[in-house]
């Protein structure tokens, strides 16, 4: 999409498409997706990242977690995320995966400084 809102197109249809961000420099987007947990009528969200120009999906998270509300670091090698309204960090290709928070439930949506240092 132009800046003045013109040419806008889809690089990714899903119903159940949401908690959608972008890296700092948009090169990538991720989201969460809805996805059936097998033999059940229920679901769970997996993340994605995706180019803007449509390729190059590639499912992150495998979990029956439920992981929401991503944000891709400044230097766009991690993700922030939530489970189960716990805080998570992971690198961008879905490895390396921990906690943050040692308490209980934190607020949601979380974001990165713009500030941020590695």
């Amino acid at each position: 999409m132009n800046q003045d809102g013109s040419k806008q197109r889809s690089i990714f249809f899903s119903p159940q498409l949401f908690c959608t961000a972008w890296s700092q420099e948009g090169s990538r987007l991720i989201f969460g997706a809805l996805q059936p947990v097998p033999g059940t009528s229920l679901q769970y969200v997996d993340l994605f990242t995706i180019n803007p120009d449509g390729t190059d999906l590639t499912r992150i998270t495998t979990s029956a977690d439920g992981e929401t509300y991503p944000s891709i670091s400044p230097d766009g090698l991690r993700i922030v995320y939530m489970v189960n309204f716990r805080l998570f960090v992971m690198n961008i290709d879905g490895t390396g995966a921990h906690r943050l928070d040692a308490r209980g439930r934190t607020d949601e949506d979380p974001a990165w400084s713009p500030e941020f240092n590695n």
